[in-house]
């Protein structure tokens, strides 16, 4: 079970349509104190189904955030009129998302045919863990472009975050050590942290080669 079900309780009860809270006011209702990367990562509070587990206290249940201010740690979250799906995606069907007839020209009218064979392997590396500093720490990479797949499980529920790059062991090292404008490896980065100091378990898999 989540550490956030307390928060995510709260907002299934809640029949107001917005709510502006302090983090103090959520750290009561959690029992605890959010993590250091809450005050520092606006990442923590967005409205993305990834390895950020306190998200789906207010997806679930309706919600999403908005107007976060860090400095004056205080978020305001409102009722989504539209609520995501377990997927993330709406179950509504606009007009753009109608089929429409093809565009076809005479060059690409007629049908052909491609038969081929490809394979892939996931290959354990090891695992993601913590350092004696608190930091993360990586297994050995492959020193190559490929795909990863970092799979995160508490209990019997995993989350897959699969990732490519033109050097495997070059990116965990990035998300190790991210700069200051690398924004998608800050978010890794906090994400990871979280999820090992709440109890997470990751696993690392690359791809590599394929026949």
């Amino acid at each position: 079970m989540s550490k956030y079900y307390s928060l995510a309780a709260d907002f299934a009860a809640r029949t107001d349509t917005n709510w502006t809270a302090t983090f103090a006011e959520i750290e009561r209702i959690l029992g605890f104190r959010l993590p250091a990367s809450a005050r520092t990562y606006s990442a923590w509070w967005a409205n993305s189904r990834d390895m950020h587990v306190q998200h789906y206290a207010w997806l679930d249940n309706g919600w999403r955030s908005e107007d976060l201010n860090l400095t004056a740690e205080r978020i305001t979250f409102r009722r989504d009129a539209q609520p995501a799906t377990p997927r993330g995606r709406s179950t509504r069907q606009g007009p753009a998302d109608r089929p429409h007839a093809p565009t076809l020209y005479n060059f690409s009218s007629v049908p052909r045919r491609l038969t081929g064979s490809f394979s892939m392997t996931w290959q354990p590396i090891g695992a993601i863990s913590l350092d004696q500093d608190g930091r993360l720490l990586f297994p050995r990479a492959p020193d190559c472009p490929g795909l990863y797949c970092f799979r995160l499980r508490r209990g019997e529920r995993e989350v897959r975050y699969i990732g490519e790059s033109d050097n495997v062991e070059r990116r965990f090292v990035h998300y190790r050590n991210p700069g200051p404008s690398q924004p998608t490896n800050i978010r890794v980065n906090s994400a990871l942290l979280d999820a090992l100091r709440t109890d997470a378990r990751i696993a690392v898999e690359t791809m590599t080669d394929g026949a």
